[in-house]
């Protein structure tokens, strides 16, 4: 298959989600590139699609629409959309071109290649000057990792830094959700022996992990093999060392290199910290065996988190058991990482962010407790795995209330959060109607397991084993997987319990005012939140706070700020429509809301929410906000989506 351009991805995922006929233009200002670009893009995917049973078709007057005429062959293009967690966003000023070089450069010294800058522009087809132009960018997209490029007439064009830096900036960029770099990069015969050594020796000690954990000490382990043979090893104090060394993670790394080295004639002994460090940090599906004081010490934060959560929303995670057993198990693991500061990357991030907002915030509010707790900041990233622990309890609790039992196997590589997610949603969403029987993982899949379920609902595709039950579903469940559910399934809609008109505030609607940063906007917003009386000089502040935490931002043009503690006593949002796109954080956003919701109505968040992504983004909102609606039109198209 031709490989698809991120553009021509980003209108195909579009497409893909949206119900109706979508304009040109709409797309456009969403991709941020003119109508005729965007019909430019629609032929070549044409070209693609057809051979796939599909086809983007145009109406006069109405726009693009995507037709699927065989489900079974289309779902090699949108399986592979879903396998990289393919979520529409704007780069700031990441080009296509700036990630080829970074690549490019990655590549070379990871095989221990001289690169040099001719070499580099031919391979890229672009004049040495263009690839000059570029490297202050690249620079300072390397920034986040303290790494630069380096050149010289002897090396050529090098990246240099710190080892385990370089290490987690190869992973990103070369790794991340691609296996077809791996196959590229390292023989296959290589990488599934170093599966079935890992897999063999992890069900020996009982050491359970993620399938996604597998695969990311897959991809470690052969990052380990390429460093090693260039001499480039990691270096550990005495103390770390000792720390490791002491955990039971040791002996299994012991045992996975002198296999390695056995089958594959591979001498990575000097990768033995390093490996265990992965192993100590990963995500793992049963408890970790962790000595009374460590268990108490993380009891003992997660209590504090929980009084927090109480204080700041109105809501009473305490009791819930399951709740506090999955997060000491996903803490252990954080606070080593945290510890050996070590990245995680979060594929399912804007994912968590979309389909589990209140979860997010409670997550933001149990980060910020752990930071004055442990004195351990913590990213993005890791705060949306705390959430997906975060949105189960808030199934249990039934936040989400909704004849034939249905019983239903759930396949996760993701991890025990994300499978106890996925539970409790769908218990939420179905009520009755189902019966989970199992959640297991794609390595203890078998035809027994599929034989005794109606439904098979998997996060990952399963190859080996064939049978019309099996549905392939996004990790973080989200609208368009529900309502395939609910074609097996009776379900039922998501209810608002809000006046519209009364939360969105017509005086607080404005259009077409002009700023440069996002904190000109806020502070644009709130004072005039503030001076009608919506928001105090509290709440304000705490907006703020809440941005410098994580960012707000959804992609499609869309912010969506909010006060972390919000002690008024109704519901208002504001609208800012901006003149021009600003870059928010990473992204551009034209179309902010800004949403009051005092703390004992949080759980109102959750509804406001979905019912602003499904306007903004399932029905291209934003860009029907930035050409068109005026307020009465958002307030009629809001009041049409909550009453389906």
């Amino acid at each position: 298959m031709k490989t698809l351009t991120e553009r021509e991805r980003s209108i195909l995922f579009l497409l893909r989600r949206g119900k109706t006929y979508q304009t040109g233009k709409s797309i456009a200002i969403l991709m941020g590139v003119s109508p005729r670009t965007i019909r430019n893009d629609v032929k070549a995917l044409n070209r693609v699609l057809r051979n796939y049973g599909a086809e983007i078709v145009s109406k006069r007057g109405m726009g693009y629409k995507l037709e699927i005429r065989n489900n079974t062959k289309f779902s090699e293009i949108d399986n592979h959309i879903i396998d990289n967690n393919h979520c529409f966003t704007f780069p700031a000023e990441k080009s296509e071109l700036l990630l080829l070089i970074i690549k490019k450069i990655l590549i070379n010294m990871l095989v221990n290649k001289k690169l040099y800058l001719q070499e580099l522009a031919d391979e890229l087809f672009i004049s040495l000057t263009t690839l000059k132009n570029n490297l202050p960018a690249v620079n300072n997209e390397l920034k986040k990792f303290d790494l630069k490029v380096k050149i010289d007439r002897f090396n050529g064009i090098r990246i240099e830094g710190d080892e385990d830096k370089f290490r987690y900036c190869v992973s990103e960029y070369i790794f991340r959700g691609d296996n077809y770099a791996s196959h590229q990069l390292f023989s296959i015969d290589e990488m599934m022996q170093i599966k079935d050594i890992i897999t063999k020796i992890l069900l020996n000690h009982n050491f359970i992990l993620t399938d996604m954990a597998i695969n990311n000490l897959i991809i470690h382990i052969q990052i380990s093999i390429q460093r090693s043979l260039a001499n480039m090893h990691l270096s550990y104090s005495n103390q770390a060392k000792k720390e490791l060394k002491n955990t039971p993670e040791f002996t299994i790394a012991a045992e996975i290199i002198n296999e390695i080295k056995n089958r594959l004639g591979k001498n990575i002994d000097s990768e033995i910290y390093y490996l265990t460090q992965h192993l100590v940090s990963s995500g793992k599906l049963i408890y970790h065996q962790m000595n009374s004081f460590e268990l108490n010490k993380i009891h003992n934060i997660i209590m504090k988190v929980m009084e927090q959560i109480k204080i700041e929303t109105s809501i009473d995670f305490t009791k819930d058991l399951e709740l506090r057993n999955h997060l000491t198990v996903h803490l252990s693991a954080a606070l080593n990482r945290l510890k050996y500061k070590m990245n995680i990357r979060n594929d399912l991030l804007n994912q968590i962010k979309y389909n589990y907002p209140l979860a997010f915030e409670i997550a933001v509010i149990a980060s910020k407790k752990i930071k004055e707790i442990t004195n351990f900041s913590i990213n993005e990233d890791e705060i949306g795995y705390i959430a997906i622990h975060f949105g189960a309890a808030l199934e249990r609790k039934g936040i989400n209330e909704k004849n034939n039992i249905k019983k239903i196997l759930i396949v996760c590589g993701s991890g025990l959060a994300t499978a106890s997610l996925l539970r409790e949603k769908l218990k939420g969403f179905f009520g009755n109607q189902i019966n989970i029987i199992e959640t297991t993982s794609l390595l203890k899949l078998n035809v027994e397991m599929i034989n005794q379920a109606d439904l098979i609902l998997t996060t990952v595709p399963i190859n080996n084993l064939k049978s019309k039950k099996i549905m392939l579903i996004n990790p973080i469940l989200n609208h368009k997987d529900l309502v395939e559910i609910k074609n097996i399934l009776n379900g039922d809609k998501l209810n608002i319990y809000f006046d519209l008109k009364k939360i969105f505030i017509k005086e607080l609607f404005i259009k077409g005012v002009e700023f440069k940063t996002k904190y000109e906007v806020l502070d644009y917003i709130t004072n005039l939140m503030e001076k009608h009386g919506y928001i105090d000089y509290q709440t304000k502040q705490s907006i703020f706070e809440r941005e410098k935490m994580a960012s707000t931002e959804l992609g499609d043009l869309v912010a969506i700020p909010h006060a972390l503690e919000n002690n008024m006593n109704k519901v208002a949002i504001a609208v800012c429509i901006l003149k021009s796109s600003i870059i928010w954080d990473k992204e551009k956003v034209q179309v902010v809301f800004v949403l009051s919701i005092p703390k004992n109505q949080a759980e109102s968040y959750e509804y406001v929410f979905r019912l602003l992504y499904k306007f903004l983004i399932d029905e291209f909102g934003a860009s029907k906000l930035i050409y068109e609606f005026t307020y009465e039109d958002m307030i009629h198209n809001l009041e049409n989506m909550s009453s389906r």
